[in-house]
């Protein structure tokens, strides 16, 4: 990640070397500043337009009943996102099927996947769940990550 300091001191390096006459310097500082500003125009816009939804095939069931979660997630824009990391919770009570079990710290289980969306695509998970005991459950909340293509912004 490019701090302020560092950007500060790219821009200070170009002007020295302009002055002292170190073109090759001055290029390489400001292919570095055009990336950095590449990166966190990227990363800034990267989930704007960005949609996403989870349905369950029905609202109520009994125990050892199985529902089906289906997750959507739609890139409504030119500009593609490279790694998109989707994080949802689904309570414990609710056993996925056929998914690796990963448990939070508070015994919830986690849905983790990382995608890649290219402009206007669109993404559909579905996974079986297991109604293990009676009550009502909340499912999430979910988190969106997404970055720019480098790497340097989250």
């Amino acid at each position: 990640m490019f701090r302020r300091q560092t950007i500060q001191g790219l821009i200070v390096l170009t002007f020295l070397s302009l002055l002292t006459g170190q073109g090759l310097l001055a290029l390489i500082c400001i292919l570095l500043l055009t990336t950095a500003w590449l990166a966190w125009q990227w990363d800034r816009w990267s989930l704007l337009r960005l949609s996403y939804s989870r349905e369950l095939s029905q609202p109520r069931a009994f125990p050892d009943d199985e529902v089906e979660l289906t997750i959507r997630i739609a890139n409504r824009k030119p500009l593609p996102l490279v790694a998109l990391v989707v994080r949802d919770i689904v309570p414990a009570p609710l056993a996925i099927i056929g998914h690796d079990r990963r448990l939070d710290t508070e015994g919830r289980q986690v849905i983790n996947r990382i995608t890649s969306l290219r402009w206007y695509e669109s993404v559909v998970w579905r996974y079986r769940l297991r109604c293990t005991a009676r009550g009502a459950y909340r499912l999430g909340p979910a988190s969106l990550e997404g970055g720019d293509p480098f790497g340097f912004y989250r």
